[in-house]
């Protein structure tokens, strides 16, 4: 019998676990909405009753095959000591299931008619289950509702202490709770409210319970969920986390937490699925995080995140707050906005530096921000309007707190300009051009300023050069430009103090549209009933009336009746149903409203998402795969949930070329240093897996056969030649599979020299090793050195590229730093003198990207031109003639570069796919079927899509936007991958196994 007991316990535990993990996404939703009741007549403002309604929504998870939901739903009197004492309403309804969403949901609003006007309602919700041999509850929520004056829609939820005790009560628990990440002011009060419950006289002091309410509690006139985290004892339920955890409210970013569970700008929407996954579709030039850069115009999963509690899309970029309190954003990242310290872009998320502890983060044009539990707010990224609100203009790729701001309760960024909720009022900083902070100047201002008029504010949007407010009695208002009439008061007069938006009086959410230029701004409003109002620009029929006319004031969107999250994207908008379908509306060149077209819609349009779950390893593509072929392995060309492992990164080395895909590593070519990394040292006209390493994020490789790889736990691994310790384990004995840096943890960029190798490591310092015979390690010896030293005087390093004899390195500011041999002018100094230590590079500012050939360096600046400085001999500056400079010279006819490389003699460039190489080309590395040297840029034969680009000595490779790989150039031992060892003088494919 006790066995029995212990596993029903066990089964009920994991039930509620699996709910407590998606409270936020889709499961255990609480929905309430108004409708009529008694008569009909029960909605009018002055009724002495009225009614509601009650929507859920659960994932069926850990049930067995015939198991069933039902829920039982009531509403009773609170007394002035904190109990629950009658029962004014009740209502059940069975949930039924959804086989497509693998969900139990209610089919239809739970109706509560007749509830008279009062106030402390405690609305409570039971979800049951019933198995084979019995039914037993598995979620509890509760919230305190306030019905005074008919305004059901102002919800106060209140921090649940006394919910947490009365539910312990009800289902006679008298255990101590689990307080996990509960901040000690609450704490307290919880662990005060329990022992009072627990005593032998269970009562609960008005005066407490009052002062508790007023100081931990905020009014939402939103659709509340109640949020909690379920426990099990003894079978029995206790509600945990109606009780979390924010300090001075519950639901600390409701608003921000349910709105950003969708979330779109400019031509791109993400959305957080059921299972805490995210799917992202529409542009993709930068990537949708599945690790390439196609458009798509259906939903397309995001590599690596399966515990996301909200996402939000910004200019190219996206970001995701994940349940363990850390951030991944992937995308682009030439403003530093993915936030790891560096300006290199990802197309696969990856950790935002320091952050542990966020509840939700929001992404703008060119920054981001997370809400931090403690209520404070830290931004990364472009600075220069003073957005980032840490009182300067100073760009920031990594976290910066924000100049006094303690107890936010929601952030929400825009493209110059970012505002945050507070308990009582609006706060907003950066650029005001057009008065978008609302402070009543247009006056830009780089630490928070105060919006007059928001004391009872409840919900904000930012947009571009405006933003918007939902307040306590639903109302909306909006302040800043109003080109378009986006401010939506019937005017076209923008305005820097807030103004009403007409027509809207029972508002939960607005989503303002962060447009890209000054005439396509339109705003939408997400009312209590669940429909949508729309106002400003309908050049693409963005607001969903079935129209292209513009219009001043609201107009209803199309057929939405059950909206619960709303979001506005660049002339489109999407909402998220209560039936966990989402529908979008306007424009929808990149397929950004998901319904499989690129057509735009006046209407709302339903996203396509797969409605049959694949399953991986039964040799069958199904939707949602890419690739299937019978295993769930990785490593072979198709990974463990069957999608095909696209190739992220490529390097190239002397004779040799590597690549990864999802983490793994293949290379091919020469090897007889063992720098193909598999054990042998035999050379490869094909790719061969590198042993070991399966959680690679970046490699680099060598002229003199060595190569190395960053790991995602911020260690390196390397192989191959030995000779002067640039392996870094602390010998000079060459190895042919991967050895552990010495030292080496934190590590975030990272390149190989012709016999030395350095690393940028979390803090912003370098780390060098390997032979130092001109000072290129940077420590100010010549000493060489088998482990890692550190480079001098660097703190603030964001890249680091090494030549033969020289290392560089792009700092945060924009600047670059050289040091090492310099006969060749390759420090970009002036001079031709060595350095033991680093010096400034001459007339360098902005810079994006650096990279060094073997002696010579060019960078990337921020307008997309590029300079180079060093040796020109063969042409490789690129400027139209072949003489060497101390100090950087333009590359002729270049603009708008993405992706720029070198390693040898020539250097190689990418712009809109199109690839262009200059210098050295006596192999035909310059792929336009020649080989003869060009001082200036020429097209690389048959090659539209490229993405990335990957010199050798005497050849070249390209990954391209298919993530497929060619090559062109010297072939001698395999090098171009095809399978054979013929020279080509224009790219030929790369043969994967």
């Amino acid at each position: 019998m006790k066995e029995k007991q212990e596993k029903k316990a066990r089964r009920g535990m994991a039930i509620l676990f699996t709910a407590s993990l998606s409270v936020c996404v889709f499961a255990a939703v609480l929905f309430i909405s108004g409708c009529g009741g008694g008569g009909g007549d029960s909605a009018a403002p002055n009724s002495s009753q009225r009614g509601m309604s009650v929507s859920l929504s659960l994932p069926r998870q850990a049930l067995a095959p015939g198991d069933s939901y039902s829920v039982d739903v009531s509403v009773k009197t609170i007394s002035a000591t904190g109990a629950s004492d009658a029962v004014v309403a009740t209502a059940t309804a069975q949930m039924a299931y959804d086989a497509a969403n693998s969900r139990f949901y209610t089919t239809s609003p739970v109706s509560i008619p007749n509830i008279p006007v009062g106030t402390n309602y405690l609305l409570e919700t039971i979800i049951n289950v019933t198995t084979a041999t019995s039914t037993y509850p598995v979620s509890y929520a509760g919230a305190i509702i306030d019905i005074s004056d008919g305004a059901w829609n102002n919800v106060t939820v209140s921090p649940a202490t006394s919910l947490a005790a009365m539910a312990m009560m009800r289902h006679g628990v008298q255990n101590s709770i689990a307080l996990a990440s509960i901040p000690d002011t609450m704490e307290t009060a919880i662990n005060n409210a329990i022992s009072e419950f627990t005593s032998s006289t269970p009562t609960y002091a008005k005066s407490f319970y009052s002062s508790f309410l007023a100081t931990h509690s905020v009014s939402y006139n939103i659709n509340p969920f109640a949020p909690a985290n379920w426990g099990s004892f003894g079978g029995m339920l206790t509600t945990l986390d109606s009780v979390v955890a924010r300090a001075n409210f519950i639901l600390a970013s409701s608003a921000s937490t349910i709105s950003y569970r969708i979330s779109a700008m400019p031509m791109m929407v993400c959305a957080v699925l059921s299972n805490k996954s995210i799917k992202c579709w529409g542009s993709n030039s930068y990537g949708l995080g599945d690790g390439i850069t196609t458009d798509s115009s259906t939903p397309i999963a995001v590599s690596g995140i399966s515990s996301a509690s909200g996402v939000s899309v910004g200019n190219s970029f996206v970001c995701a707050a994940l349940d363990d309190g850390t951030i991944k954003c992937w995308g682009y990242n030439g403003h530093g906005q993915l936030g790891n310290g560096t300006t290199t872009n990802s197309s696969t998320p990856g950790l935002v530096s320091g952050i542990t502890d966020a509840k939700a983060v929001a992404s703008g044009d060119r920054h981001a921000c997370a809400l931090m539990s403690s209520g404070e707010v830290k931004c990364w990224g472009d600075n220069s309007n003073g957005q980032l609100g840490d009182g300067t203009t100073v760009s920031s790729s990594v976290p910066v707190l924000v100049s006094g701001i303690s107890n936010a309760l929601m952030v929400t960024t825009g493209v110059v300009h970012t505002c945050a909720l507070m308990p009582n009022g609006v706060k907003c900083w950066g650029g005001n051009y057009e008065g978008q902070l609302g402070n009543g100047t247009t006056t830009s201002s780089t630490s928070p300023v105060d919006v007059s008029g928001t004391n009872n504010a409840s919900y904000i949007s930012v947009g571009y050069g405006y933003s918007c407010a939902v307040f306590n009695d639903g109302t909306a208002k909006c302040w800043g430009d109003n080109t378009n009439g986006q401010l939506g008061d019937g005017t076209t007069t923008s305005s820097s103090s807030v103004v009403s938006v007409t027509q809207i009086s029972n508002a939960s959410n607005i989503a303002a549209s962060n447009y890209i230029n000054a005439n396509n701004g339109h705003t939408c409003s997400l009312l209590t009933n669940g429909a949508v109002k729309c106002w400003g620009d309908n050049s693409n029929g963005q607001l969903g009336n079935g129209t292209t006319t513009a219009s001043l004031s609201p107009v209803d969107v199309s057929g939405i009746t059950n909206g619960v999250a709303l979001t506005s994207g660049f002339r489109h908008s999407c909402v998220l149903l209560s039936d966990d379908n989402i529908k979008c509306w306007g424009y929808n060149s990149f397929g950004q409203l998901g319904n499989g077209t690129t057509t735009d819609s006046s209407i709302p349009v339903t996203v396509q998402f797969s409605s049959v779950p694949a399953v991986c390893g039964n040799s069958t593509v199904e939707t949602g795969e890419t690739c299937d072929d019978g295993n769930t392995t990785s490593g072979d060309g198709c990974s463990s949930t069957c999608n095909i492992e696209y190739h992220n990164q490529i390097a190239s080395g002397g004779l040799y070329s590597c690549v990864i895909g999802s983490g793994s590593i293949k290379c091919w070519g020469q090897n007889g240093s063992g720098q193909l990394g598999n054990g042998a040292t035999t050379d490869s006209y094909l790719p061969v897996s590198v042993s070991g390493i399966t959680d690679a994020v970046s490699i680099t490789a060598s002229g003199s056969g060595h190569t190395c790889a960053l790991r995602s736990n911020g260690t390196i691994k390397c192989w191959g030649n030995n000779q002067y310790g640039q392996l870094g384990d602390g010998t000079t004995n060459n190895s042919s599979t991967p050895v552990d840096v010495t030292g080496i943890t934190n590590a975030v960029a990272l390149s190989a020299g012709l016999n030395h190798t350095c690393s940028v490591l979390s803090d912003g310092s370098i780390k060098c090793w390997g032979l130092n015979d001109y000072s290129q390690l940077g420590n100010g010896s010549t000493a060489n050195s088998a482990m890692p030293v550190t480079v001098s005087g660097i703190s603030t390093a964001v890249n680091v590229i090494l030549g033969q004899l020289h290392s560089c390195s792009l700092l945060s500011t924009g600047a670059i730093k050289c040091w090492g041999g310099n006969v060749f002018g390759q420090l970009g100094n002036g001079s031709t003198n060595t350095s033991t230590i680093p010096i400034d590079v001459t007339g360098i500012s902005g810079a994006t990207d650096l990279v060094s050939g073997q002696m010579h360096s060019c960078a990337v600046l921020s307008g997309g031109s590029l300079k180079c400085w060093g040796r020109n001999d063969y042409g490789q500056l690129g400027d139209g003639n072949m003489t060497n400079s101390s100090i950087p010279v333009t590359v002729s006819g270049l603009s708008g570069i993405s992706k720029v490389s070198s390693l040898y003699n020539h250097t190689c460039a990418v712009s809109g796919g199109i690839v262009k190489c200059w210098g050295y080309n006596t192999s035909s590395q310059l792929g336009n079927g020649l080989t003869s040297n060009s001082s200036i840029p020429v097209i690389v034969s048959d090659i539209s899509t490229g993405s990335k680009v990957a010199p050798g000595s005497f050849h070249t490779c390209t990954l391209l936007s298919d993530d497929s790989v060619k090559c062109w150039g010297g072939n001698q031992y395999g090098a171009l991958g095809d399978g054979t060892t013929n020279n080509s003088t224009t790219p030929v494919s790369v043969q994967f196994p």
